[in-house]
């Protein structure tokens, strides 16, 4: 084998999130339409180009840090090969689109160079520990990405990478897989061999899903949020972020038997907005002094407004820097739109 293409979903929180950084339950969703994709080749020299990141944004910094840490991650980095990534997921959605291309790039190095990474656990778990490299992170998206291991055909594959280097991007996709999750035993991140999270497939809702987000300028990154929310957690704020992770596991459990024991889409509203309170709070409560009656992203409280507004059945952030909602009318999605808010739709149809 000389080359290989690999691609793997996004990825929207639904509930729990970001407690899984605290060893928290959680409840995401894959998305199916939705990748990020690596094409590498053997070469007579080391080349890495990315289009994950864009010169002059936030985190122009790290441009590049991501597959050379990934690289150093499986020993790679005295290798010759030509790499290049990308993603159709539109830049500042918030849906996990650098983190898909770790988990393809592990894919696809591991499957050209024989590296022998297979099993979804270690998949994930190496995914995690590359990123916890760059920045504070939890395990949630690196799990439900790495276990939605749906291939595309070579011809399929083939196709979406023309598309991403074109520059195409989708604001529609059909879900992935639904998982649950639970980190327990990891609030501090070490992996010690065996200590995976736990992870179950769910069942699929009969629901249309959309997310709003602001294209251009949002003020935070999720590593600069979850970096002054752990400072905290590591310096005296255990105890407070741990009850609130407890009252967010109850949410999780009661979305969980929702899926599994007859779904009611109004319940899964609720704990989605229930879900979506906790983590304000927690943001309010620790980073009160910092902000100094600042909102930590004036965009999203605008969108939860909208969301409020119009009634919504549930809505909740699926990463920082986005809304993720259930719409049942398009005059819901619409709403969004007048504001000046992109949308992407995750439904069936």
């Amino acid at each position: 084998m000389k080359e290989i293409i690999c691609s793997a979903p996004g990825r929207m929180a639904l509930v729990g999130n970001p407690f899984d950084i605290y060893g928290g339950m959680t409840i995401s969703m894959t998305l199916k339409d939705l990748r990020s994709i690596v094409h590498v080749k053997k070469a007579e020299e080391q080349i890495i180009h990315s289009d994950i990141f864009r010169p002059g944004n936030q985190r122009t910094s790290q441009r590049r840090q991501l597959e050379l840490a990934t690289i150093e991650t499986l020993d790679l980095q005295h290798h010759k090969f030509e790499y290049y990534d990308g993603s159709n997921m539109p830049y500042e959605s918030a849906l996990a689109r650098s983190t898909a291309v770790v988990v393809a790039m592990i894919r696809a190095f591991s499957k050209l160079f024989g590296r022998g990474v297979v099993d979804n656990y270690e998949l994930a778990e190496q995914a995690w520990a590359t990123e916890r490299k760059l920045g504070v992170c939890g395990g949630q998206e690196r799990y439900a990405i790495a276990f939605d291991y749906e291939e595309l055909s070579q011809e399929e594959s083939i196709h979406l990478l023309a598309d991403i280097k074109a520059g195409k991007k989708k604001l529609s996709t059909r879900p992935g897989k639904l998982f649950f999750m639970d980190f327990k035993g990891r609030e501090d991140h070490y992996f010690n061999g065996h200590n995976y999270a736990k992870i179950e497939e769910l069942p699929l809702p009969e629901v249309n899903f959309a997310i709003a987000f602001q294209p251009e300028g949002a003020r935070l990154n999720s590593f600069s949020v979850h970096q002054k929310l752990r400072e905290k957690y590591v310096s005296g704020g255990k105890e407070l972020i741990d009850g609130l992770r407890d009252r967010s596991n109850t949410i999780v459990k009661k979305a969980y038997e929702n899926f599994v024991n007859g779904f009611d889409v109004n319940i899964l509203g609720e704990c989605m907005k229930d879900s979506l309170k906790i983590r304000m709070a927690m943001q309010d409560l620790l980073l009160a002094d910092e902000l100094k009656g600042q909102p930590l992203c004036e965009e999203t409280l605008k969108m939860i407004a909208v969301a409020e507004e119009l009634n919504l059945i549930g809505y909740n952030q699926p990463g920082s820097k986005s809304l993720c909602f259930i719409y049942a009318k398009e005059e819901d999605i619409k709403a969004f739109v007048d504001k000046g808010y992109q949308v992407i739709k995750v439904c069936n149809s």
